[in-house]
């Protein structure tokens, strides 16, 4: 059975720390990895995102050089929001039942992770894979992304930093060319 990790995010935009995270994967395992592109976080405000299609489009740009082995959806774009991960994940389940999908989750969410919409089936659903955040945050991430890169910058930093350096040339060259984020 193929393993897929589902990456979920607003990307909002997406940045380098999510490429290093995606990259690793790649390197390190024999699994793919489905970027999820959020419409609609239900715990940050709508407000601050860019659109979704200039999202997914940016995250589609900094991933096509991985081929196959990467695949952008926008399967919460037609689901209804708030996106919650439990519909995504069960939706991808019966669609996908000859793959077997573990989710990706920040250690910055281990404390709070239990909070979210129908934790308790989402956990019987789907493996949770922690990966980590900070480096003092190792000891909670899981086995095999014990070594990944340490993910410390935030989309987040970019909107409020307008620190380019934590960007790719394509999603720069995509901001700018769209006026996202002024």
């Amino acid at each position: 059975m193929q393993e897929t990790y589902l990456f979920f995010g607003s990307f909002n935009p997406i940045h380098k720390g999510h490429i290093s995270l995606v990259r690793y994967i790649l390197s390190n395992t024999v699994s793919d990895i489905w970027i999820i592109v959020s419409p609609q976080n239900p715990h940050k405000d709508p407000k601050i995102l860019a659109p979704f299609t200039d999202r997914y489009n940016m995250v589609r740009g900094d991933v096509e050089e991985y081929g196959d082995r990467v695949k952008v959806s926008d399967i919460e774009e037609l689901m209804p929001k708030p996106s919650y991960t439990i519909n995504t994940v069960k939706k991808l389940i019966s669609q996908y039942p000859d793959r077997k999908f573990c989710l990706l989750c920040g250690s910055d969410i281990v404390d709070t992770i239990h909070l979210w919409y129908k934790y308790d089936q989402l956990k019987d659903l789907i493996e949770i894979r922690i990966y980590p955040r900070k480096e003092s945050e190792r000891g909670k991430c899981s086995e095999d992304l014990m070594n990944a890169p340490v993910l410390e910058c935030s989309s987040t930093d970019f909107r409020e930093k307008k620190d380019i350096s934590l960007l790719s040339e394509s999603t720069i060259h995509y901001i700018e060319s769209h006026n996202l984020y002024r």
